[in-house]
């Protein structure tokens, strides 16, 4: 029996093997038999005793063997993509550019969980809590329709129908149709929105006092840019754009324009922004 213990204690499932091999490789460093010289007579309960311990612990042995393991599953987004992905239960996400979720398909029945990095837009079906996970803080739903934007230090969460709970290191906040919840690093704000206009799923961006490094970094994710600019410059937009196939340089000059910057192409792929 201790030698048996041993092998229990020792044994290690190898992650390379299948649940079969991996069992048939157990049962070849078992021995049961009795390899001591000098054989003892036992009681009936005694020898009873040890196929009973034996089996118990193949049986719980066997039970960190062959129980499911987790199923995860990640989808991503790269600059300049967008991507819609159905969820288990018929959920829907669209993805932005230079985005991912991931969640475990085997436990999605018990609980409706995942993680966002980037931003995502979620239609979601009715029915048990369903929990979107960011650095930046969490948002908890039923069933209805938001809007996550979770990059850098930053999380703003639009409700679009339903109702929406936002959990972040700064506070909580509940959100009806039409609400938005803005948060960083320091503070927790609620504004309105107009939950009919034309989004990021469109190509539509608008900004009512965002700064220039925030809207100028999406620009950067939509076209594949690599965007360089003073860090010292404090500029805010107040405007709206549409994100097309080949009208990056457009877009940069409504953008430099408003706040009084210039640009200039290095190459076909990074920019340089600065004070004019």
């Amino acid at each position: 029996m201790d030698k048996f213990n041993e092998i229990i204690n020792n044994w290690k499932v190898p992650r390379s093997q299948s649940k079969a091999q991996a069992w048939d490789q157990l049962q070849k460093r078992i021995d049961l038999s009795d390899s001591s010289e000098d054989t003892k007579v036992i009681s009936f309960w005694r020898r009873l005793a040890v196929p009973v311990a034996a089996a118990a612990s193949i049986a719980l042995l066997l039970w960190f063997v062959l129980m499911p393991q987790g199923e995860m599953v990640k989808h991503i987004t790269f600059a300049g993509d967008h991507s819609q992905v159905e969820l288990p239960d018929g959920s829907i996400v669209t993805l932005n550019a230079n985005s991912t979720i991931e969640y475990d398909k085997a436990s999605w029945s018990e609980e409706r969980k995942l993680e966002l990095t980037g931003e995502a837009f979620f239609d979601v079906r009715k029915g048990s809590d369903f929990r979107v996970q960011t650095k930046n803080g969490s948002v908890s739903v039923l069933g209805t329709s938001f809007n996550v934007f979770n990059r850098s230090n930053q999380l703003e969460v639009a409700c679009y129908t339903g109702k929406v709970k936002v959990e972040c290191a700064t506070g909580s906040e509940s959100l009806t149709p039409g609400k938005c919840s803005i948060s960083d690093a320091e503070r927790i704000d609620v504004v309105g929105f107009d939950a009919d206009q034309k989004d990021w799923r469109t190509g539509h961006y608008s900004y009512d006092g965002a700064s220039v490094q925030r809207v100028l970094n999406e620009v950067a994710i939509q076209y594949n840019l690599d965007i360089k600019f003073n860090e010292d410059i404090d500029r805010q937009f107040y405007g709206s754009f549409r994100v097309s196939d080949d009208n990056s340089q457009e877009i940069l000059s409504i953008i430099c324009k408003a706040m009084s910057l210039d640009y200039v192409f290095v190459d076909g792929q990074t920019v340089v922004v600065k004070e004019k």
